[in-house]
Parts: structure tokens; sequence; C-alpha cells
């Protein structure tokens, strides 16, 4: 069974007491269950703006520090993940190198 991690992020704390963290995990639960995935835990950034690139947020910083290679984050959308698409493509760059999974869903 591969191994996974989610991800998901609201930028304010107002946002945070409503129902899009519980919306974001639910989806990520959802996909883990159908594909077979282990689901190890799902890193949760309850206020913290997307103006921050992926590695400087403290849940993402962290997600990153627990990959291995053969690994799968799963997010819910690209905004929620990424600052930008050079965010993105950096990141993206590094995890093909290392052997990582990013399964971005869009999911409306």
């Amino acid at each position: 069974m591969k191994s996974a991690s989610g991800y998901i992020r609201v930028s304010t704390f107002r946002q945070s007491e409503g129902e899009s963290l519980d919306v974001q995990r639910r989806q990520i639960e959802l996909i883990a269950d159908l594909e077979g995935y282990n689901l190890k835990a799902i890193f949760v950034e309850a206020g913290q703006s997307g103006s921050k690139p992926l590695a400087k947020r403290p849940e993402g910083a962290k997600l990153l520090a627990t990959l291995k290679p053969g690994d799968i984050i799963i997010a819910v959308k690209l905004d929620r993940t990424f600052r930008d698409v050079a965010d993105a493509a950096n990141t993206l760059t590094r995890f093909k190198k290392e052997g990582i999974t990013c399964a971005i869903l869009a999911v409306t």
C-alpha cells in the first residue's frame, strides 16, 4: 500500500471556522480510500496566506520534511498548495527528482 499525506489550507482564521477545512479533509480522505493509499497525515494550514511558498508555511514545511521516495501528496486544488506557477514548478521538479507524486484534484 502506498503512503500518502494530505495538505489543506485556508487563508484566514475566519475561513477555518467554516466548512472549508472539513470539506477539503473529506475529499482527501475519499481519494485516499478510493485509490487504496495509506493516509499517514493531513497537514492543515488554518489562516495561512497562499502568498508564501509551500516550504515557507509552517505545515507545508512539516509536510515536505516527512516525504520519502514513493510518497504521494493529495491536495484538492492547486491554489491551496502552491503560491504561484513558479512555486509549483520548483516544488514539483524537486518531487520528481525525489520520486514523490503530487496529486492535485480539481474538485469544485
